[in-house]
């Protein structure tokens, strides 16, 4: 891989690479309800327009997924270098650090 020169970057390029800075996760748990079909479809939809793919699970593969994902976290946490990582990216709730996640970014709803 290397660098080369290549064509300045468009205005919404420009925008996104601004947007870097600005971003913010939020690891909160979201609302419990269901997401009606239209506004299902128009995100769908929108994803498809932007390049990208959208797939809506529910039933049986939504459940599939959370045991995945669970199985997942429990083989990562089992590595003592992976909680040494993560312990070095979480930060206290009062932290300055503009870098990382501060604990209640962490915090995971039952």
């Amino acid at each position: 891989m290397s660098l080369e020169q290549g064509d300045p970057p468009s205005f919404h390029e420009d925008a996104l690479f601004g947007a870097i800075r600005k971003r913010q996760s939020n690891r909160q748990a979201f609302e419990d309800r269901v997401v009606g079909d239209d506004l299902a479809g128009m995100l769908v939809a929108e994803a498809r327009d932007e390049g990208g793919e959208l797939d809506l699970v529910s039933g049986d593969d939504r459940a599939a997924i959370v045991r995945l994902i669970g199985e997942g976290d429990r083989i990562q946490m089992a590595e003592r270098r992976f909680r040494r990582e993560l312990a070095s990216w979480v930060h206290p709730n009062r932290s300055r650090s503009r870098d990382g996640m501060r604990g209640y970014g962490s915090v995971s709803a039952n």
